[in-house]
């Protein structure tokens, strides 16, 4: 049996590039990352982009991220109504109207203390006018800040930046929370996302025709603190919206036009929306800390459907803080965007999985089948190994790209001795960038041991 060290693997596909479409790969992965001053449908704003996604944030409007795309596809609603519209500040508190926008906030949780807009409380968070400024302008990484007025009746301000590198759908979403009064405050950043519920030949907003593949996923805890795993916060008991365990420790919902809302103590710390009649996925990435606690008895995780407007709102929360006068608290998430069917069943730091590989053997042949999607345009390559980890297998499976799922279904040549299988995503220069997906095998054993 040849055994194949990981340096000739490389060195061998490092040239294959040509072979599975080089030119195209390398436009997606190498395109500068830009930013600049704009508009956005009459607002001032400021456009990220790196020739895989875009970013518009408003600072006028609370800071909002108003679009984020993958290609031309945008994944978050955005409120026609609203377009260009500035209102002063204190309308909140005079008239108590509260201007939904869209796209994606920060506030303060928990909403029990403050009852959310037009609540005065809050008011300058949600709708005041932030300050931004580009903090980083370079082909590899660009960089925005936005700064919030203080809110004095809440205690905080909060600054967000928003961070892009070429190459990748991946934004980071750096957050800080700071007590800006006198006395010690306590509360949680709370991320509100609206994606988008409604068809795609929607857009013009002329009808609003719900979607029906529209579909929001996150992973149960398996010692939640909550009963059946999650926790009714608004809505009918036993939503018909609500798929507990679509597939195993993963909760569904399908967005059907009516008001519900679920949460969940999510430690593997991700929240998916996808939709399924396109196979586009948005995944909100973030760190659980099993020690703090939580808004909303106990949740990291939270998904809305709203019944007049056509959008669901996928929720991350962090941890309580107390903070005293003058202290700050950070906390992170993370946006990656692919093609994928759903349900979406894991999520890694190179893609998203939606059926785990598998192996299958029946008369005298072997093949191998799975559903992923990738946030790196690269290559994909089958590797399989045996228990002294030698390398034994390597079978290139074409180019990938956040553009488009990455589907297999083949027939494979198994020596007896390989006892891993592994899906290895690699760079333009031939580079592990990491495993996507892993496959153990036993005799007639096979078990996915993650990655």
């Amino acid at each position: 049996m040849k055994v194949l060290s990981w340096i000739s693997v490389l060195l061998g596909l490092a040239g294959a590039f040509a072979t599975f479409g080089k030119s195209q790969i390398d436009k997606l992965a190498t395109k500068a990352c830009t930013v600049k001053e704009t508009t956005f449908h009459g607002w001032k704003s400021f456009s990220l982009e790196n020739g895989l996604v875009k970013l518009d944030i408003v600072p006028a409007i609370g800071g909002r991220i108003m679009s984020y795309n993958l290609g031309d596809y945008p994944f978050l609603y955005v409120k026609e109504a609203e377009f260009g519209k500035l209102y002063k500040a204190p309308e909140s508190e005079t008239q108590r109207v509260w201007h939904n926008y869209g796209g994606y906030k920060t506030w303060p949780a928990p909403q029990s203390r403050w009852g959310g807009p037009p609540d005065p409380l809050g008011s300058f968070l949600d709708g005041g006018r932030y300050t931004g400024r580009i903090v980083q302008q370079g082909e590899e990484v660009v960089e925005v800040e936005v700064v919030s007025p203080k809110d004095t009746l809440i205690g905080i301000q909060f600054t967000r930046s928003t961070l892009l590198r070429k190459g990748t759908t991946r934004v980071i979403l750096k957050q800080k929370m700071t007590n800006v009064v006198n006395k010690a405050v306590t509360w949680s950043i709370w991320d509100v996302t609206q994606v988008r519920g409604k068809l795609r030949e929607d857009l013009s907003g002329q009808k609003v025709t719900h979607n029906s593949g529209a579909w929001a996923y996150f992973p149960l805890n398996p010692k939640s603190i909550h009963p059946k795993g999650f926790i009714r916060l608004d809505g009918k008991p036993n939503d018909s919206q609500w798929y507990p365990n679509i597939r195993a420790g993963i909760f569904g919902i399908q967005y059907q036009f009516h008001k519900s809302k679920v949460g969940a103590d999510v430690t593997d710390g991700w929240i998916a929306y996808v939709n399924q009649l396109d196979n586009y996925v948005f995944v909100q990435r973030f760190t659980y800390f099993p020690e703090k606690e939580y808004p909303d008895g106990g949740c990291s995780a939270e998904i809305w459907t709203d019944p007049n407007f056509p959008y669901m709102e996928t929720e991350v929360l962090s941890p309580l803080v107390t903070l005293q006068p003058g202290e700050s608290y950070s906390f992170d998430v993370e946006w990656v965007a692919c093609r994928c069917a759903g349900p979406v069943i894991a999520v890694n730091d190179y893609g998203v999985v939606s059926q785990h590989l598998s192996l299958k053997k029946d008369l005298g042949s072997t093949s191998i089948s799975g559903i992923f999607g990738v946030y790196t345009p690269g290559q994909a390559v089958l590797i399989g190994k045996d228990e002294k980890e030698n390398v034994l297998v390597t079978e290139k499976l074409g180019t990938v790209s956040p553009f488009e799922m990455l589907t297999l279904n083949r027939t494979i040549s198994l020596p007896q001795e390989v006892t891993t299988l592994e899906i290895a995503i690699l760079n333009l220069r031939g580079e592990r960038i990491g495993i996507l997906d892993k496959l153990a095998i036993t005799g007639d054993n096979y078990g996915h041991s993650g990655n």
